[in-house]
């Protein structure tokens, strides 16, 4: 079970940026206690945070785990889910993408991945590229058409002609499982691995993290260095021990505009239900 946090972090290396993340477990953040199938926003200027997409009523089962995600500009979100699960009509599969309004709590397919794999895969990270094309990581080793590729290969799949390539391999990203994934305005990659022991430590290029933290790939030069050492980050103010995926949105989100879209997702939870 995952909570997803959305977090607006102001960093020495960038501007404040709003990072997206899921953590493995139920646990709290800024005082504000998150089930394993909320999205909350965090923001770390003002260590306040709030639920902005509630699992309970956006599913229409609970604990329907979100593993991939990526914000959009608009503000909309594409997540790919853990399992099966279901937004009112909409059916979705572990391989499928979805758009997902958290202003409306509208959902609608945006990608169908059903047959895009040989076998069934689950997407499991998630970002895109200015070209439209997404970058996708997935949890076991998989095929799409001819390319075969490992859980720790970065792909690059076009939305509009179907092919797919390695866009960053497994020597780049040290072949550990990737689950965090997300590419910079200036073209650096964060990343992540997928790790069920939380204080495990790892190294890819000489530097050392957790589960928790984002690593940044610098393509141009082959690099890699710390991006957000969680727990340096967040300190007391949470006992999350686990990030699951982000995304980085590539402007701040205005608290309001969460907040707004808080309330009527809870709105749109009691109409379903009624």
């Amino acid at each position: 079970m995952f909570t997803i946090l959305a977090l607006l972090i102001g960093l020495s290396t960038s501007a404040q940026a709003s990072l997206f993340y899921m953590a493995r477990v139920d646990g709290s953040i800024g005082g504000v206690g998150a089930h394993s199938d909320d999205v909350v926003v965090y923001d770390t200027a003002t260590a306040g945070a709030s639920v902005v997409l509630s699992g309970h009523t956006t599913f229409d089962t609970i604990y329907e785990d979100i593993d991939a995600l990526h914000v959009l500009n608009d503000g909309t979100i594409l997540f790919s889910t853990m399992g099966s699960a279901a937004i009112g009509s909409l059916s979705i599969s572990d391989e499928d993408i979805v758009l997902y309004n958290p202003a409306t709590g509208d959902a609608s397919m945006f990608l169908d991945a059903g047959g895009l794999f040989v076998g069934n895969e689950n997407i499991d990270a998630l970002t895109m590229l200015p070209n439209g094309n997404l970058l996708i990581s997935t949890r076991n080793s998989a095929q799409i058409g001819s390319l075969l590729f490992e859980d720790g290969d970065i792909v690059e799949y076009d939305l509009t002609t179907g092919a797919a390539s390695i866009w960053l391999g497994t020597a780049a990203t040290g072949g550990i499982d990737i689950n965090k994934l997300h590419l910079m305005p200036d073209g650096s990659l964060l990343f992540g691995l997928f790790n069920t022991k939380p204080d495990n430590e790892f190294t890819v290029n000489g530097v050392s993290f957790t589960a928790c933290d984002l690593l940044a790939f610098d393509p141009a030069t082959g690099s890699v260095s710390m991006y957000w050492d969680a727990s340096e980050e967040l300190g007391a103010n949470s006992d999350i021990t686990q990030i699951h995926g982000i995304s980085v949105a590539p402007v701040p989100v205005p608290a309001a505009v969460w907040l707004l879209g808080s309330g009527l997702l809870g709105l749109a939870g009691i109409r379903r239900r009624l």
